[in-house]
Protein backbone atom coordinates (compact mmCIF):
# COMPACT_ATOMS: atom_id res chain seq x y z
CA UNK A 1 0.00 0.00 0.00
CA UNK A 2 1.24 3.52 -0.96
CA UNK A 3 0.12 6.61 1.06
CA UNK A 4 -0.48 9.74 -0.29
CA UNK A 5 -0.24 12.34 2.23
CA UNK A 6 0.42 16.55 2.84
CA UNK A 7 -0.50 19.11 4.82
CA UNK A 8 -4.05 20.07 3.87
CA UNK A 9 -4.42 22.77 0.52
CA UNK A 10 -0.75 20.65 -0.26
CA UNK A 11 -1.61 19.30 -3.66
CA UNK A 12 -2.36 15.98 -2.24
CA UNK A 13 -6.41 15.64 -3.91
CA UNK A 14 -4.79 17.26 -7.44
CA UNK A 15 -2.09 14.35 -7.00
CA UNK A 16 -4.91 11.55 -6.08
CA UNK A 17 -7.27 13.20 -8.63
CA UNK A 18 -3.95 12.85 -11.05
CA UNK A 19 -3.16 8.83 -10.44
CA UNK A 20 -6.47 7.94 -10.32
CA UNK A 21 -7.20 9.09 -14.05
CA UNK A 22 -3.89 7.44 -14.88
CA UNK A 23 -5.60 4.63 -14.06
CA UNK A 24 -4.50 3.82 -10.37
CA UNK A 25 -6.55 2.45 -8.01
CA UNK A 26 -6.28 5.33 -4.75
CA UNK A 27 -8.97 6.23 -2.20
CA UNK A 28 -9.01 9.72 -1.10
CA UNK A 29 -9.52 11.35 2.10
CA UNK A 30 -12.31 12.41 1.15
CA UNK A 31 -13.73 8.85 -0.01
CA UNK A 32 -13.12 7.25 3.23
CA UNK A 33 -12.80 9.96 6.48
CA UNK A 34 -15.33 8.83 9.50
CA UNK A 35 -18.49 10.36 8.47
CA UNK A 36 -18.19 12.90 11.99
CA UNK A 37 -14.48 14.20 12.80
CA UNK A 38 -14.87 16.71 15.84
CA UNK A 39 -11.87 18.45 17.12
CA UNK A 40 -9.65 16.46 18.84
CA UNK A 41 -10.51 13.19 17.67
CA UNK A 42 -7.00 11.76 16.48
CA UNK A 43 -7.01 8.74 18.00
CA UNK A 44 -10.14 7.97 16.26
CA UNK A 45 -8.94 9.25 12.79
CA UNK A 46 -6.29 7.02 13.04
CA UNK A 47 -8.51 4.15 13.89
CA UNK A 48 -10.49 4.83 10.80
CA UNK A 49 -7.44 4.75 8.75
CA UNK A 50 -5.90 1.58 9.73
CA UNK A 51 -9.47 -0.26 9.68
CA UNK A 52 -9.12 1.41 6.05
CA UNK A 53 -5.25 0.59 5.06
CA UNK A 54 -5.81 -3.36 6.67
CA UNK A 55 -9.08 -3.74 4.13
CA UNK A 56 -8.46 -1.74 1.39
CA UNK A 57 -7.47 -3.74 -1.97
CA UNK A 58 -6.24 -0.41 -3.41
CA UNK A 59 -3.08 -0.08 -4.32
CA UNK A 60 -2.74 4.09 -2.67
CA UNK A 61 -4.83 6.22 -0.14
CA UNK A 62 -4.58 9.43 0.67
CA UNK A 63 -4.64 10.32 4.43
CA UNK A 64 -3.97 13.27 6.69
CA UNK A 65 -1.16 14.39 7.60
CA UNK A 66 -1.16 14.12 11.20
CA UNK A 67 -1.93 10.33 11.18
CA UNK A 68 1.41 8.82 9.29
CA UNK A 69 2.76 8.44 13.04
CA UNK A 70 0.03 5.84 14.16
CA UNK A 71 0.07 3.74 10.53
CA UNK A 72 0.03 0.01 11.18
CA UNK A 73 2.47 -2.14 9.33
CA UNK A 74 5.01 -1.10 6.56
CA UNK A 75 4.23 1.17 2.96
CA UNK A 76 5.38 3.26 1.07
CA UNK A 77 4.97 6.94 1.45
CA UNK A 78 4.60 9.85 -0.83
CA UNK A 79 4.91 13.60 0.66
CA UNK A 80 3.47 16.25 -1.09
CA UNK A 81 4.85 19.49 -0.31
CA UNK A 82 3.98 23.26 -1.40
CA UNK A 83 5.40 26.52 -0.57
CA UNK A 84 4.08 27.38 3.01
CA UNK A 85 2.50 30.35 2.51
CA UNK A 86 0.73 29.23 -1.01
CA UNK A 87 -0.48 26.44 1.62
CA UNK A 88 -1.38 29.11 3.78
CA UNK A 89 -3.44 31.59 1.33
CA UNK A 90 -5.17 28.38 0.11
CA UNK A 91 -5.89 27.00 3.56
CA UNK A 92 -7.69 30.52 4.66
CA UNK A 93 -9.56 30.55 1.06
CA UNK A 94 -10.96 26.69 2.13
CA UNK A 95 -10.83 27.13 5.29
CA UNK A 96 -12.47 30.54 5.44
CA UNK A 97 -10.41 31.18 8.94
CA UNK A 98 -6.60 31.75 8.98
CA UNK A 99 -4.75 28.83 9.32
CA UNK A 100 -2.76 28.49 12.80
CA UNK A 101 0.72 28.46 10.81
CA UNK A 102 3.39 27.82 13.71
CA UNK A 103 1.29 24.43 14.38
CA UNK A 104 0.65 23.40 10.69
CA UNK A 105 4.60 24.17 10.34
CA UNK A 106 5.07 21.61 13.26
CA UNK A 107 2.86 18.84 12.46
CA UNK A 108 5.27 18.72 8.54
CA UNK A 109 8.66 18.73 10.29
CA UNK A 110 7.32 16.31 12.81
CA UNK A 111 6.22 13.87 9.82
CA UNK A 112 9.21 14.16 7.93
CA UNK A 113 11.45 13.48 11.23
CA UNK A 114 9.35 10.52 11.73
CA UNK A 115 9.40 9.16 8.25
CA UNK A 116 13.05 9.83 8.66
CA UNK A 117 13.70 8.36 11.62
CA UNK A 118 11.77 5.11 11.31
CA UNK A 119 13.77 4.79 7.60
CA UNK A 120 10.37 4.68 5.54
CA UNK A 121 9.99 4.23 2.22
CA UNK A 122 9.34 7.91 1.03
CA UNK A 123 9.42 9.78 -1.64
CA UNK A 124 9.37 13.65 -1.59
CA UNK A 125 6.94 15.63 -4.26
CA UNK A 126 7.12 19.04 -4.68
CA UNK A 127 3.48 20.61 -5.82
CA UNK A 128 4.95 23.63 -7.36
CA UNK A 129 7.62 21.19 -9.64
CA UNK A 130 4.75 18.97 -10.50
CA UNK A 131 2.62 21.59 -11.89
CA UNK A 132 5.27 23.46 -13.59
CA UNK A 133 7.29 20.64 -14.64
CA UNK A 134 5.33 17.33 -14.25
CA UNK A 135 7.75 14.71 -15.72
CA UNK A 136 10.66 15.02 -12.99
CA UNK A 137 8.11 14.27 -10.29
CA UNK A 138 6.23 11.87 -12.17
CA UNK A 139 9.31 9.96 -12.74
CA UNK A 140 9.93 9.80 -8.85
CA UNK A 141 6.22 7.88 -8.71
CA UNK A 142 7.43 5.66 -11.10
CA UNK A 143 10.13 4.26 -9.24
CA UNK A 144 7.52 3.30 -6.62
CA UNK A 145 4.26 2.50 -8.97
CA UNK A 146 6.52 0.84 -12.14
CA UNK A 147 3.25 0.57 -14.18
CA UNK A 148 1.28 4.07 -13.90
CA UNK A 149 0.64 5.76 -16.84
CA UNK A 150 2.51 9.26 -16.70
CA UNK A 151 1.21 11.06 -19.60
CA UNK A 152 -2.14 10.24 -18.40
CA UNK A 153 -1.65 11.84 -15.48
CA UNK A 154 0.50 15.20 -17.09
CA UNK A 155 -2.04 16.20 -19.16
CA UNK A 156 -4.44 15.89 -16.09
CA UNK A 157 -2.01 18.33 -14.67
CA UNK A 158 -1.83 20.32 -17.06
CA UNK A 159 -4.95 20.95 -17.58
CA UNK A 160 -5.17 22.48 -13.46
CA UNK A 161 -3.07 25.10 -14.59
Amino acid sequence: MIIITGLPCSGTCTLVSGLKQGGLSVSSWDEIKPAKIRKNLKEKICDEVNKVINKNNRECIEVPIIVIKKIEGQHKFILVERNLNDTFTSMEKVFKKEPHKVLIELNLREAKRYLKKEKKDVIYLDYNELMHNPEIELEKIKNIIPDFDKAVIEVKLKSKK
